[in-house]
């Protein structure tokens, strides 16, 4: 009995000391629906793509990349960092991790309508999580890196989409008040996410 009692001492003892980690899946489609991502406008594509680089521009997301994927569809790339997080330790060894966001503005055209659907993810110290599930492979060209924070981290509370989903609401919201965009019908976040 006294070494069953031991081994799971030490056992207790060894996990105590070790950190859990849980991969990061967040993105902005885990608060709005596709229709909340979405913006319709009678802008040209170009129009529309000079006011997205414009809004994301506002909000410290630089463009990183534009891409046509067919014709008469374009894939711009936004990047920037949003906060430092400190996660050393009391010893004084650790990191400070740097969080911020990946963007995907999708642009294409019909029927005169120009529409743009916008997907964000989170990214820790320049690495975008792979969750390409949601959207197949069809936004991203940049390999994803299998991303991992430690559970209740500050750095984990910081990579849910949440605040990527924020982003695309506040650029939806500006551009509808100017009367330059709508967002289509329907419901635009996702049921467990409504207030």
């Amino acid at each position: 009995m006294k070494r069953v009692t031991t081994v799971l001492g030490l056992g207790l003892m060894f996990l105590a000391g070790c950190a859990l980690y849980r991969p990061v899946r967040g993105s902005s489609l885990e608060v709005l629906t596709r229709s909340g991502s979405s913006l319709l406008t009678e802008l040209s594509p170009q129009d529309a793509a000079r006011t997205l680089v414009e809004q994301f521009g506002k909000r410290g997301f630089q463009i990183a990349d534009r891409r046509e994927r067919t014709a008469g569809e374009v894939i711009l790339t936004f990047k920037g960092s949003r906060t430092k997080v400190d996660v050393r330790d009391g010893s004084g060894t650790g990191l400070v991790n740097e969080i911020g966001s990946v963007f995907f503005a999708q642009i294409s055209t019909a029927g005169g309508t120009t529409r743009a659907f916008l997907f964000g993810k989170p990214a820790l110290d320049g690495r975008m999580n792979c969750n390409e599930a949601e959207l197949g492979a069809s936004l991203t060209r940049d390999p994803c890196d299998p991303v991992e924070v430690e559970i209740g981290s500050p750095a984990s509370w910081r990579m849910t989409g949440q605040e990527e989903a924020e982003v695309i609401q506040s650029i939806a919201l500006e551009l509808e008040v100017a009367g330059v965009a709508r967002r289509p019908p329907g419901q635009h976040r996702v049921a467990s996410q409504r207030p």
